[in-house]
Order: C-alpha cells, then structure tokens, then sequence
C-alpha cells in the first residue's frame, strides 16, 4: 500500500488504492480508547445499580408480604 500526504493536514494521510483518508495521530486515538473503554465502564455501573435496585425492591416487596401474613397471622383472621 502506498500513502500520500494530505495537503495541509499533519495527521492525515491518503492511501493511495482505496483513496481512503486515514489519520496518524496515535495520541488522538488512543484518548478516544480511553474515552470509550470509560464510558463503557460507567455503562457497566448503571446497569449494575439498576439491577441491584430491581433485587431491593423485590426483597422490600417480599418483606411486606410477609409482615402482611405475620399480622394476619397474629389478629386471627
């Protein structure tokens, strides 16, 4: 594959088949993995809160129930 250099761009080069632009700015890059491979962890996090809250509502929900039973349970009905 041959590359050229795209006129007044530093970063940018252009292969010379395809006449794809492609850029060389490594740093550029690697901020962006960085940003991505955070934002997926923060994805992560939320989808783990949310889980966690679904099982305490499940857990309150099933605590009620059985307090319900226990006071039933108690008045004789």
């Amino acid at each position: 594959m041959k590359y050229q250099k795209v006129e007044g761009e530093n970063n940018l080069i252009r292969e010379t088949g395809s006449k794809a632009i492609l850029s060389t700015d490594n740093k550029a890059l690697a901020e962006y993995k960085l940003a991505r491979a955070l934002r997926h962890e923060e994805k992560n996090k939320i989808i783990q809160c949310q889980k966690d809250i679904n099982t305490l509502n499940k857990d309150i929900k099933d605590i009620k129930e059985s307090l319900n039973l226990i006071i039933e349970k108690l008045s004789g009905n």
